[in-house]
């Protein structure tokens, strides 16, 4: 799942990065485990999209 992410977040296909991610979210989820690392790597899959930087630029 994380080389997914990898892979499309490098195609610069952010969206489906976090389409994985919101899929990794419900798997781990549901075992229980910790979900830190996973919500911490959505912040930055989603600051790392060209809109997120537009705004900022615009700060």
């Amino acid at each position: 799942m994380a080389e997914r992410r990898l892979t499309e977040t490098l195609r610069g296909d952010v969206p489906a990065a976090l389409r994985h991610l919101d899929r990794a979210q419900s798997i781990i989820g549901a075992h229980g485990a910790q979900l830190g690392t996973l919500h911490q790597d959505r912040v930055e899959r989603t600051r790392s999209s060209p809109t997120s930087r537009s705004r900022t630029d615009r700060s």
